[in-house]
C-alpha cells in the first residue's frame, strides 16, 4: 500500500517588462500615464514618478509641507505658506527678512519730557 503524505504543486510566473513607448508603462505597455503637474517622468515599470513636494498615483496631490507636524519654518518668527509642490516661509508681523532668516525689528521709542515752569 502506498500512502500519499502530501502533494504540492507550485506554479511560477515570469513577467518581463519591455521598454515602452513614451507615456506608457506596465506589462506589455498596456497602461497609459495620465500624470498630473507634479510628475518628473513616466517610468516604464511603475508609471508616474513624482517630483519632490508631490504625491499620489498620478502625482497630482500637493504635499502640505506646512502641516503642524512637519512645519519647516521658524514658527516663532515665520508663517509657512504652502504652494504647489513647495512652500515659502514669510516673516511674521514685527519681524524683518535678513540673510539669516526673520529677525525681530528693533523699535526705538522716544520719550519727550516737557517741563513747564509757572
Amino acid at each position: 500500500m502506498v500512502k500519499l503524505i502530501y502533494s504540492l504543486y507550485v506554479q511560477f510566473f515570469y513577467i518581463s517588462f519591455i521598454e515602452c513607448s513614451e507615456g506608457y508603462f506596465g506589462v506589455n505597455c498596456s497602461l497609459q500615464c495620465n500624470c498630473g503637474q507634479g510628475v518628473t517622468k513616466c517610468d516604464h515599470v511603475h508609471g508616474c514618478v513624482c517630483k519632490s513636494g508631490w504625491t499620489g498615483t498620478l502625482c497630482d496631490k500637493d504635499i502640505n509641507e506646512c502641516n503642524d507636524t512637519n512645519n519647516p519654518c521658524d514658527t516663532a518668527a515665520e508663517d509657512c505658506v504652502n504652494t504647489d509642490g513647495s512652500y515659502q516661509c514669510v516673516c511674521k508681523e514685527g519681524f524683518e527678512n535678513t540673510t539669516n532668516g526673520c529677525k525681530g525689528k528693533i523699535i526705538l521709542l522716544s520719550t519727550v519730557l516737557i517741563l513747564i515752569n509757572f
